[in-house]
């Protein structure tokens, strides 16, 4: 699969660049909540919250999101549309005989954003819709409440950069320590449900 126009391999530690798109694909489908991040002078205002990520050759590839229309989050998007999200997983803790040697397992993507807002109820109904088909895909439930989409705003936050990393030791291309490995429970992903 080629790598979107927007997705860079500049890491410092290239080693550990991840650009397998279908894996991360995957992985942005399987993982329950993003972190994203907004500028609210003078310090950045994160919020986790549920997404889908979706691929639009006419608009973009982007992350559906929502929130309050009377929130923090939503006055601080309408000030400064730039975000950036996060999605991680550690898998695992690594220890080894040196002090200096802990570290983790790890998958993680980065993606810096524009927001684009969006206020009709019926197209924040849609989207609301789409995103939705990410945690039920049977379709087991009810329409969205009467005048719901009123009190939401959808946002369609447009990739411009995204990066990925991911660090499995026993796919690492250099000696590693003797490490010891204590795996985490797997939370946070959707495939752990009973469908």
């Amino acid at each position: 699969m080629d790598l979107p126009h927007y997705f860079t391999r500049d890491l410092r530690r290239s080693d550990r660049a991840w650009d397998d798109f279908a894996a991360i694909e995957a992985f942005l489908a399987d993982r329950a909540v993003c972190r994203v991040a907004a500028n609210d002078d003078p310090f950045p205002y994160v919020m986790p919250t549920s997404f889908r990520f979706v691929r639009d050759a006419e608009r973009g590839d982007a992350f559906l999101l929502h929130c309050t229309r009377f929130g923090r989050f939503a006055r601080t998007v309408e000030r400064d549309p730039h975000l950036c999200i996060v999605v991680d997983e550690a898998l695992t803790f690594l220890t080894a005989p040196e002090a200096e040697n802990a570290s983790f397992e790890y998958q993680s993507v980065i993606a810096r954003c524009v927001a684009e807002i969006e206020r009709d109820p019926e197209t924040v109904e849609r989207q609301q819709y789409e995103v939705l088909a990410k945690y039920r895909p049977d379709g087991d439930y009810r329409p969205i409440s009467p005048g719901m989409a009123e009190a939401i705003i959808g946002i369609r936050a447009r990739v411009v950069e995204m990066t990925a990393k991911r660090r499995i030791v026993a796919e690492a291309k250099r000696p590693e320590p003797a490490y010891r490995h204590f795996a985490f429970p797997r939370s946070e992903r959707l495939s752990v449900l009973d469908r």
